[in-house]
């Protein structure tokens, strides 16, 4: 099995990049989905209340408010430290466990790798950034106006140095049709690996050097 983590800049085309890979094959692991199905647990619930108070909780159906939750967040940051160190380890745990259930090629798509902390079990690092003004573009269609974004953007760690912690930083500042080409070209080769039930080489910095050549020949 082949392990890729995806991550990257905020409307940087993570999602876009996925998209194509599933269609290649890949296995896809949301964490905004798993992050999810967290919050609609009583334990989440519980916590929300706990920390929020009746304002984090749906008068119509009692589950949490995640819009309430964002607005706290993305508010303080005592508050969204608070929610990342509550979620961060539980998401990985359930990813991990996810994993234990399919083989070949899996992508999971981590926007928050690196302010988590990278996991054993991810065999590369994939990471997407592009110019602020793409990224701002993208961001518009969510109904983001540029300080939206920066406000969702403060507290995370700045974009190089995420970039220097990466196996492969692909910088997507290129038409969509040329973007694709290149993102597909490695798919195919990431396929392939996955497919080859084991015969890639083994964990370590020598084991990853090989494993990215072999993606990026």
């Amino acid at each position: 099995m082949l392990v890729v983590g995806l991550t990257g800049d905020v409307g940087a085309g993570k999602s876009t990049i996925a998209k194509a890979w599933m269609k290649l094959g890949a296995f896809l692991i949301d964490s905004d989905e798993v992050v999810r199905s967290l919050w609609s647990t009583a334990r989440m619930r519980d916590e929300a209340f706990s920390r929020f108070g009746q304002k984090a909780i749906r008068a119509d159906d009692g589950s949490v408010d995640l819009s309430a939750i964002a607005d706290a967040v993305f508010s303080r940051e005592e508050d969204y430290r608070w929610v990342c160190g509550l979620l961060h380890p539980l998401a990985l745990e359930k990813i991990e466990r996810m994993l234990d259930e399919r083989h070949g090629w899996v992508v999971v798509e981590l926007p928050l790798l690196f302010e988590a902390g990278r996991p054993s079990w991810l065999d590369i690092v994939f990471y997407v950034t592009a110019p602020e003004e793409a990224r701002m573009e993208r961001t518009r269609a969510r109904g983001w106006s540029a300080e939206e974004l920066k406000r969702r953007e403060r507290w995370l760690l700045p974009s190089a140095h995420k970039a220097a912690l990466a196996d492969i930083v692909f910088r997507n500042d290129e038409p969509l049709e040329c973007s694709l080409s290149k993102i597909e070209k490695m798919g195919k080769k990431m396929g392939e690996i996955a497919q080859m039930a084991g015969s890639f080489p083994a964990p370590g910095n020598e084991g990853r050097r090989l494993l990215l050549e072999a993606i990026l020949k």
